[in-house]
């Protein structure tokens, strides 16, 4: 099932529906945080940060970018299919427009977070950009 809806939402960010691709990932991460697998959870919260990226929420993107990134995740690089599937170079160039000050800044904010308030701040990022258009 996993596996099953990523493909979904990789075959909307083909399209440019990065909308239903986003809330196609929200509703895998739920699943993750349903059966308390963390794995799978940081696993579903990779292709988010692109994806809102690609829909202009800069916060939310940076903001979950920082906390995935904390631990050790860097989900954002040439060689990962996620990178290529989700538009991973959309985030990383977004997270390159940033000073060093501004991301340990991000990093400690984002570790006030856990992985049910970001998938609560992703799915108000995803409903912000569908309300602006």
């Amino acid at each position: 099932q996993f596996m099953a809806r990523l493909e979904l939402a990789s075959s909307h960010s083909a399209q440019g529906d990065y909308t239903a691709a986003a809330t196609t990932v929200l509703d895998q991460l739920d699943s993750c945080l349903a059966i308390g697998d963390r794995s799978m959870t940081l696993q579903a919260l990779g292709p988010l940060v692109p994806l809102l990226a690609k829909l202009g929420e800069r916060d939310g993107a940076l903001l979950i970018g920082a906390w995935i990134e904390n631990r050790g995740v860097v989900p954002y690089k040439e060689m990962n299919p996620t990178y290529v599937r989700f538009h991973g170079a959309d985030y990383v160039a977004l997270r390159n427009t940033i000073s060093s000050e501004e991301r340990t800044a991000l990093a400690l904010r984002a570790d006030e977070f856990d992985e049910r308030g970001l998938a609560d701040l992703a799915r108000q990022c995803v409903r912000s950009s569908s309300d602006r258009r």
